[in-house]
């Protein structure tokens, strides 16, 4: 690797790493703290991975000439995984606030 490659290799790991120092504070209101327990249990974030893999089973199984009732299944599904998606992104952003919510690049 020539000098810039090598830097530019180091730059990359000293990014990874800073960004793995940002941690999720507990919050201090009440309200908060309970949402905050639910969002950082790794049920919760498992049960987000398995709708995230039956979204993508959804989204694969679209196919030409398919009936209107096969489509219409689809849609449907499709519609409560964005509800599911949307509701985790609201109880993130309460648990965690906004400004560490954006921060974290795997929300």
């Amino acid at each position: 690797m020539s000098d810039e490659q090598k830097g530019w290799a180091k730059l990359q790991n000293q990014m990874v790493l800073a960004n793995a120092l940002i941690l999720a504070v507990k919050p201090e209101n009440k309200l908060r703290q309970s949402v905050w327990h639910l969002v950082v249990h790794p049920k919760f974030e498992q049960g987000i991975i398995g709708m995230i893999l039956l979204n993508t089973m959804v989204l694969c199984m679209e196919i030409s000439n398919a009936s209107e009732g096969y489509k219409a299944a689809l849609w449907y599904l499709n519609t409560i995984f964005v509800f599911v998606f949307l509701a985790e992104a609201i109880v993130k952003l309460i648990a965690f606030g906004p400004t560490y919510y954006f921060k974290v690049t795997t929300n």
